[in-house]
């Protein structure tokens, strides 16, 4: 459990990471996030 939770974080830190770089932040990329 504890070896899952860790990739789970370094999986959302990455992918937190790309979406800022990616995404300006403007309502569209609000409404990406509350698809998810």
């Amino acid at each position: 459990m504890g070896f899952i939770n860790i990739e789970q974080n370094r999986i959302i830190k990455i992918f937190s990471v790309v979406s800022v770089v990616f995404l300006p932040p403007n309502p569209g990329g609000i409404k990406l996030w509350d698809e998810l």
